[in-house]
C-alpha cells in the first residue's frame, strides 16, 4: 500500500509542479519572480518538477502571487 501511496503522491506532485509551471509561463514570469523574497529560485525548481512537495502555505502564498484560488493548486483527495 505505501507504494501506491508514494506513486500517488508522486502524480500529485507532478500534477502541482506543471500547474504551477504553466500558470508562471502563462504570466510570463521568471522562477526568480515566482519565488522572492520568501523562497529560493531551486525550491521552486524543485516544485515545478515534481520533486518536492510545497506546503500548504507555499501553495496558498504562490496560488496568491499566480492569481489563482488556491483551491487550483491544492489538489483534493477525492
Amino acid at each position: 500500500d505505501s507504494m501506491s501511496d508514494d506513486q500517488t503522491n508522486n502524480k500529485l506532485g507532478q500534477f502541482v509542479g506543471a500547474k504551477i509551471r504553466a500558470e508562471r509561463l502563462a504570466q510570463k514570469l521568471t522562477q526568480s519572480q515566482l519565488a522572492l523574497p520568501e523562497f529560493s529560485v531551486s525550491y521552486i525548481s524543485a516544485i515545478e518538477r515534481g520533486q518536492i512537495h510545497p506546503s500548504l502555505r507555499a501553495l496558498e502564498i504562490l496560488a496568491q502571487r499566480l492569481g489563482l484560488p488556491s483551491a487550483e493548486l491544492i489538489p483534493s483527495h477525492t
